[in-house]
């Protein structure tokens, strides 16, 4: 029998697009024409299938009001049960408009103004945004990172979560920026945590799809039972680069709390989402599996070749181990003096990358994305490794 042939990838040059990544530098960073490795999406072209789904609905020329998409939910359960064994009963789901809505709103459900709200730092900045946003107080319990591996401070956790009497955790699985995928022992050990104190996990599993070999993403719901008090969000925007949708789908086990998000998400005016979204959606579930894989490939392949020649030349660097996302977490502090990393990668290496701070994480860290083209990972590595053993100051061509 032969082998199917392996799906081709797509790199797409997106300057002048409108796309934030490469044309909302300015904004960002103050300058332009940086090469662009810091926002979460990917420089790779959707699967066929999604494009084939949606220029089928824009021929069609007619943009009305359209009904929940009971095929997305399908496709949907579907995905959830073969790539991640967990069975959903539909009537948990809720589609909503987009991840950060969804866990806003939790957020305002699930505590009162002032309450305490624990996070892991560092973390996705949207986190510590909806936190202080909504007037409820962060509980920011670090990570304890050796040697770029980090792992939960479970002592640190339990004790923050007791002075700040927290009363909800936000939960990054795996985790962004630090590239961990939660063990089942760890997770386990979370809801014991929060069960003990009467608290809810809200947890963001959208990168559930891009985990290494080795490292399977366990869902938080797969280890709940029906005392413990979870709601998680997902979307299929990371995992098919369907983020300008800005459609998710949040998992609510407890009938109650499904109630007054419904309630809460009407008085907004935002029941469900695009429906453009879903189609898409539906379309990636049912026949982007290929695509997926092999651009998990190209990421685990872009590390290899990013991090390797800098850990050669360098051996001060230390990269965490990229367990699960697209996005590799990398100290620099034994290179670089306190306080010049973001000018070295902004002026000498033009470089747009996430700094550490924007997690709320050490300043001499930062956070870059590789999901690009082969040809802009050894860019990169090249422009860092030059900057770095370079005397010059100068910025680099």
């Amino acid at each position: 029998m032969s082998r199917p042939a392996e799906q081709r990838l797509t790199f797409v040059d997106r300057r002048g697009t409108g796309c934030c990544k490469w044309d909302g530098q300015q904004a960002a960073f103050g300058v332009e024409g940086l090469l662009g490795m810091w926002v979460a999406d990917m420089d790779i072209r959707s699967p066929d299938c999604v494009t084939d789904a949606l220029r089928a609905y824009a021929e069609r020329g007619v943009f009305g009001y359209d009904c929940p998409r009971q095929g997305f939910y399908e496709s949907f359960l579907a995905w959830q049960r073969t790539r991640h064994g967990w069975d959903i009963p539909r009537e948990w789901l809720r589609g909503t408009a987009g991840m950060a809505p969804a866990m806003n709103a939790l957020i305002r459900l699930l505590t009162a103004p002032g309450d305490a709200v624990a996070v892991l730092t560092p973390v996705y900045r949207p986190f510590l945004d909806a936190v202080t946003r909504n007037g409820r107080t962060l509980a920011a319990s670090p990570l304890l990172c050796r040697d770029g591996v980090c792992t939960i401070d479970f002592a640190g956790l339990e004790r923050r979560m007791a002075e700040s009497r927290a009363r909800l955790l936000l939960l990054c699985s795996p985790h962004n920026p630090v590239g961990r995928v939660w063990r089942r022992e760890e997770l386990t050990r979370l809801l014991a945590l929060c069960r003990e104190r009467g608290a809810w996990i809200v947890c963001d599993e959208i990168h559930q799809d891009f985990t290494a070999p080795g490292h399977p993403h366990i869902p938080l719901g797969t280890l709940a039972g029906p005392e413990d008090r979870i709601a998680v969000l997902t979307s299929a925007g990371k995992t098919f680069n369907l983020a300008a949708f800005q459609n998710a789908v949040a998992i609510l086990p407890d009938g109650e709390l499904r109630a007054r998000f419904d309630d809460h998400m009407a008085a907004l005016g935002l029941e469900e989402g695009n429906p453009m979204g879903f189609l898409a959606g539906e379309a990636a579930y049912r026949g982007g599996g290929p695509w997926l894989d092999a651009v998990r490939r190209t990421v685990g392949e872009n590390a290899r070749r990013f991090c390797g020649p800098l850990k050669e030349a360098l051996p001060g660097l230390i990269f965490s181990p990229l367990e699960g996302t697209y996005l590799l977490w990398a100290d620099f502090g034994a290179c670089l003096k306190p306080g010049e990393t973001e000018a070295f990668f902004r002026d000498v290496c033009r470089l747009a990358v996430n700094p550490g701070p924007w997690f709320g994480g050490p300043p001499g860290c930062v956070r870059v994305n590789l999901a690009a083209s082969p040809e802009t990972v050894d860019l990169a590595a090249e422009r860092i490794l030059r900057g770095l053993t370079s005397n010059s100051k100068e910025a680099l061509p």
